[in-house]
């Protein structure tokens, strides 16, 4: 999947999203309206699940990224000193406000369905499973790249190939 071109383009990625993306459509736009009641009720429940459990794993996504700003901050507290881009509180400080923020809106969109087609039950398993399994299957690529990712190579190394040598690394 990480696979990149001339361009440091992951070609793989996009292919795959892109096949993904189109298979969706054609079954929640096209096949599944054929056999429902109400096809124009189906595509709007459809539409405003799937955005709801993109918000959702988007903000669940950031909340990882803020705290990670708290880790990295901390964990290479010389390399921020050297920069210096703000003051330590500021970092820490956006970061808290960030991920409370994301969290709120993750509970909002749990909480109150965007469309009065469906009951609040049903927002909720359906919300609650697409960004579950989409977040399963996120750990589960995840885990697959490290377990064929080779043990003789450091992160270094990695990082030089994927950024073209043009990678920068803070001790």
């Amino acid at each position: 999947m990480s696979k990149v071109n001339g361009n440091r383009v992951p070609w793989v990625a996009v292919l795959v999203q892109s096949a993904i993306s189109i298979l969706f459509t054609i079954i929640v736009f096209v096949l599944a309206p054929l056999t429902a009641s109400n096809p124009v009720n189906l595509a709007t429940i459809v539409y405003d699940m799937l955005q709801a459990a993109v918000t959702v794993i988007w903000c669940v996504s950031m909340v990882i990224l803020f705290v990670d700003v708290i880790i990295i901050r901390y964990k290479f507290a010389d390399a921020f000193a050297r920069v210096r881009l703000a003051p330590t509180w500021v970092f820490y400080l956006c970061s808290t406000i960030g991920a409370i923020a994301m969290a709120w809106a993750v509970v909002a969109t749990f909480t109150n369905a965007w469309t009065s087609l469906i009951d609040e039950r049903t927002w909720l398993i359906w919300i609650g499973g697409i960004a579950v399994l989409s977040l399963l299957v996120g750990a589960g690529l995840y885990f697959l790249g490290q377990a064929i990712t080779r043990a003789d190579v450091s992160d270094e190394e990695i990082i030089a190939e994927v950024t073209g040598g043009e990678g920068v690394i803070v001790d």
